[in-house]
């Protein structure tokens, strides 16, 4: 398994059962959130850097992985105390353990968007998350422990 799937369990798995959102928690950025499923997460990586620390074969990468939580409750007004609710439930779990139980160095909230849409049968109000992640691996997405 490549670290960075590792990583995406491990944060869905710090995040599963928050007060909230219970166990209304995906991994998948194409997750259809239903009235049943709100207040709900979806999580997914979105992008990632690498830097070379090593220069001999096979080489030691340093990584930043960039993992979205995206936020989604139902409502007319409050959605944003909602979110709020939600977001600081995802910060306080994350600050638990930054290294995820020893597999990554630092965990980071680095920004949060928080968006409104009245196109569903009922008003969704949604926020993106962005993580930041750094950990350390040898060259092909191999753990370094």
């Amino acid at each position: 398994m490549h670290t960075r799937q590792a990583i995406r369990e491990a944060v869905l798995d710090r995040l599963t059962g928050l007060a909230t959102t219970g166990s209304n928690v995906f991994m998948s950025r194409v997750y259809p959130m239903s009235r049943n499923t709100l207040p709900g997460m979806a999580i997914f990586a979105i992008s990632e850097s690498t830097l070379y620390a090593t220069s001999s074969l096979p080489r030691t990468q340093q990584r930043n992985l960039n993992i979205t939580v995206e936020i989604y409750v139902k409502g007319v007004d409050g959605y944003d105390d909602q979110i709020d609710k939600i977001a600081s439930e995802v910060e306080s779990a994350l600050y638990e353990d930054v290294t995820l139980d020893g597999l990554v160095l630092d965990t980071k909230v680095m920004s949060i968007e928080v968006n409104f849409s009245d196109g569903a049968e009922q008003p969704v109000g949604a926020a993106a998350m962005t993580l930041d992640i750094l950990y350390v691996t040898k060259e092909g997405g191999t753990e370094i422990n």
